[in-house]
């Protein structure tokens, strides 16, 4: 989120911008812009005809589970069979008994928007992770020949779109599972942030009015074309020396990289 003042009146807004970058390529950015109602119901339509399929699934899945033979039941009963043999094994300072797991351990998490319709797990998942991210890696992976891996914080909306989406392994996307809170001297898209922040500041926008709006929203992009790569690639770099402080510290990373 980028921060945008109008000094003398002491008023502004918050934009929401996303970016990706890699070891030689920066990725296309993208600005949140609060949906049309025409938009916000063609979203809902979307989701809830995604829920509506995964509740079939599941109560597909979990019919075949109760039949011997299918892939489902067979998959219960090796699960099951490994639980009665840690219980039967069991040393007294293992954790406690585990229960059997019945034939509605098949399920699928299905999720609502926020309340707000702001920039939320939905959109995070349309506009940056299927429209932009996940095209992006595939182009570096083709291109390079390198595996990549996606690193992003734990915000909501990212976790949240992490469980929703099933694009990233047709795109060939590894995603590192989890990411330690608080460090932004790990995640090297932080101080591409900074370098934006700055960028922006000889600007001096005033007010918060749609024009003005628009207006930040084109020089975001133009400063995010004109960030260097070198600078970009510096970044990446450092991510292996700033790794090793934060083994040194002992998992601190509170150390100026």
């Amino acid at each position: 989120m980028l921060p945008i003042h109008d000094k003398k009146k002491g008023n502004g807004f918050t934009i929401i911008v996303s970016g990706s970058i890699s070891l030689g390529f920066k990725g296309p950015i993208w600005i949140w812009v609060k949906e049309t109602a025409e938009e916000c119901q063609e979203n809902a339509e979307q989701l809830q005809q995604e829920n509506g399929e995964k509740l079939q699934r599941v109560a597909e899945r979990r019919q075949r589970a109760t039949i011997p033979g299918t892939a489902e039941f067979e998959y219960l009963q090796a699960l099951n069979r490994n639980i009665d043999n840690y219980n039967a094994h069991r040393g007294p300072n293992e954790p406690r008994r585990l229960h059997r797991r019945p034939y509605w351990e098949f399920g699928e998490e299905t999720c609502n928007r926020s309340t707000g319709w702001g920039m939320d797990w939905f959109l995070y998942r349309e506009h940056v992770l299927q429209e932009r991210l996940y095209p992006f890696i595939e182009r570096i992976q083709h291109e390079t020949g390198r595996q990549c891996w996606l690193v992003q914080d734990n915000a909501g909306n990212h976790t949240a779109a992490a469980r929703m989406d099933t694009e990233a392994q047709v795109h060939g996307v590894q995603c590192i599972p989890f990411w330690p809170p608080n460090s932004p001297d790990l995640n090297k898209i932080e101080p591409c942030w900074n370098y934006l922040k700055d960028s922006m500041a000889q600007y001096n926008f005033m007010g918060s009015s749609e024009e003005t709006k628009e207006r930040v929203r084109e020089a975001l992009r133009i400063e995010w074309e004109r960030m260097p790569q070198e600078l970009i690639d510096r970044f990446c770099m450092n991510f292996h020396s700033n790794l090793m402080q934060v083994q040194a510290c002992g998992g601190d990373n509170r150390f100026n990289a």
